[in-house]
Parts: structure tokens; C-alpha cells; sequence
């Protein structure tokens, strides 16, 4: 038998996984602002970003046609 998963158990689990993801970066733009000289530091941050931002683009593309597929077909007027 199939077993039958809570509408919301897909929310939480992106939800975490979106979370781990920040803070992940979060530490990687502390660290290499910590670290090395200041224009040397301004261009890492600013590529670590970079790299976060196309990342979390790419998490919310993937969680859409997760959530798209999820959904029951729209009705046409035909249909009615």
C-alpha cells in the first residue's frame, strides 16, 4: 500500500533544506570577510553573493515546478 504524506510535509522539508542553504552561505561570506585584504575581501564576498543569489534562483525555480506539479489540473470552460 501507498503510504499518504501530509499536504505540508513538502513545505517543511523545503523550508529546512532552503534555511540550511542560508545559513551555509551565511557562514561562507562571514568567513571570507573575516579573512585577507580589503579589496581582496570585497571581491570575495561579492562573488560568494553572486553565487548565492543563482543559487537560491535555482532553489525557488525547482520548488515552482514542484508546487506546479503538485496541483490538480485546471478546469477549461468546456469542462463546466
Amino acid at each position: 500500500m501507498s503510504e499518504i504524506h501530509s499536504p505540508g510535509k513538502g513545505h517543511r522539508v523545503f523550508f529546512g533544506v532552503f534555511l540550511a542553504i542560508q545559513a551555509v552561505f551565511l557562514v561562507w561570506v562571514v568567513a571570507g570577510a573575516v579573512s585577507g585584504e580589503t579589496i581582496g575581501t570585497t571581491i570575495g564576498v561579492g562573488v560568494i553573493v553572486a553565487i548565492w543569489l543563482a543559487t537560491d534562483f535555482l532553489v525557488a525555480v525547482t520548488y515552482a515546478m514542484y508546487w506546479l506539479a503538485g496541483r490538480p489540473p485546471r478546469r477549461t470552460r468546456a469542462q463546466h
